[in-house]
């Protein structure tokens, strides 16, 4: 009875890593224009409060959060350094 359950759970993995191995590239965070994401973030940072709700406003923190996990103070890139300052204006923003 086991042996029967077995067999669609490897198909299912085998086509899972599979799918993984010919799109997995495209998912990656490096794959995201960064400097869209720091525009978005400056738009989000420098409109009037409630401009934004806080749901969108959260969104763009985690997708940021996502995209630059590092702190900012190990970031060598000028571009990801802006857009995790910004995320960081963000998420104080939120917290007040």
């Amino acid at each position: 009875m086991f042996n029967n359950k077995i067999y669609p759970l490897a198909l299912i993995l085998i086509i899972g890593a599979a799918l993984y191995i010919l799109y997995g590239d495209t998912l990656m965070p490096k794959q995201a224009d960064l400097s869209q994401y720091r525009d978005v973030c400056l738009q989000y940072r420098n409109a009037p409060k409630g401009t934004y709700t806080d749901a969108e406003l959260k969104m763009m923190v985690a997708e940021v959060n996502y995209l630059v996990p590092s702190g900012i103070d190990e970031l060598v890139d000028p571009t990801e350094k802006e857009l995790r300052g910004c995320a960081d204006v963000l998420n104080s923003r939120l917290k007040n």
